[in-house]
C-alpha cells in the first residue's frame, strides 16, 4: 500500500498494552520519512487497560524517574522519535504531566523489561478495539 505524497502522519491504536502496529506499520511509516500518531497512549478505556497502570514493572520505572506511570507510558510511545502521542487528558495538572512525558529517557534495561511484561507482536496481529 502507497500513500500520498502528502501523507505527514498516520493515526492509530497504541499504548504500551497494544502493540500491533510495531510489527508493520510503525517501520513503514519511518522508511518513508513519514510519522506515526498514537491515539489512547494511556489505555485510558475499556478491556485494554486492565492491569497496565497497575503494572510492579511500570511502576517501578516510574518511581526510578520521579514520573506518574502514565508519563512513562507517554514516554515509552514516542521512545522511538517518530511517534507523536495524542493522550486525552481533562485537567490543566494532567495536560502539563502529559507535557513532561518526553523529559523522560527510558534506559535499554528499562526498555528490555518493559518488553518482558507488555509483549511486541511477531506478526501481524488485528487492531485491538478499546
Amino acid at each position: 500500500m502507497e500513500y500520498s505524497q502528502n501523507c505527514a502522519a498516520v493515526q492509530d491504536l497504541y499504548h504500551i498494552g497494544s502493540r500491533g502496529t510495531e510489527f508493520s506499520l510503525k517501520p513503514y511509516l519511518r522508511d518513508r520519512g513519514m510519522a506515526f500518531m498514537a491515539y489512547c497512549p494511556l489505555a485510558v478505556n475499556g478491556k485494554l487497560r486492565q492491569g497496565i497502570t497497575e503494572n510492579a514493572v511500570l511502576k517501578e520505572i516510574a518511581a526510578a524517574h520521579s514520573a506518574t506511570v502514565q508519563q512513562i507510558m507517554l514516554a515509552w510511545a514516542i521512545r522511538d522519535g517518530n511517534t507523536i502521542a495524542i493522550p486525552k487528558s481533562s485537567s490543566e495538572k494532567h495536560t502539563i504531566e502529559n507535557a513532561q512525558a518526553e523529559e523522560f529517557v527510558l534506559t535499554e534495561e528499562e526498555l528490555r523489561a518493559l518488553d518482558r511484561e507488555f509483549l511486541a507482536p511477531e506478526g501481524e496481529v488485528p487492531l485491538d478495539v478499546e
